[in-house]
């Protein structure tokens, strides 16, 4: 993965991060950007790059500044993301396991 797609790749972890805060859904969200939810789905999952206007767009709707999506201080750290993971996979239903693992999360 090239550098420029891990970051986009975080921006887009944000994008669902502070929707997720205000409790705003991809169609909610979509509606407030003019695009359409099968987009901006392509956009979280990391399938589709944002335009310069897009990420303008989405930070408006998010009401956060356009850095914000690219600032990751309120991510976890990585021990805590791995242990998380790992609890997860111990417990969880093998169907869910496949289908999360099928997502690309």
């Amino acid at each position: 993965m090239k550098p420029k797609d891990c970051l986009f790749l975080q921006a887009d972890l944000s994008i669902l991060v502070f929707s997720q805060s205000l409790s705003l859904t991809q169609d909610n969200v979509a509606d407030k950007i003019n695009m359409d939810t099968p987009n901006l789905s392509n956009i979280e999952n990391g399938k589709r790059f944002m335009s310069p206007e897009n990420i303008e767009k989405i930070a408006k709707a998010l009401n956060v500044e356009v850095k914000d999506l690219f600032n990751y201080e309120h991510l976890q750290p990585q021990d805590t993301i791995i242990a998380t993971i790992q609890a997860f996979l111990n417990t969880a239903n093998p169907n869910l396991c496949i289908y999360v693992y099928s997502r690309g999360y």
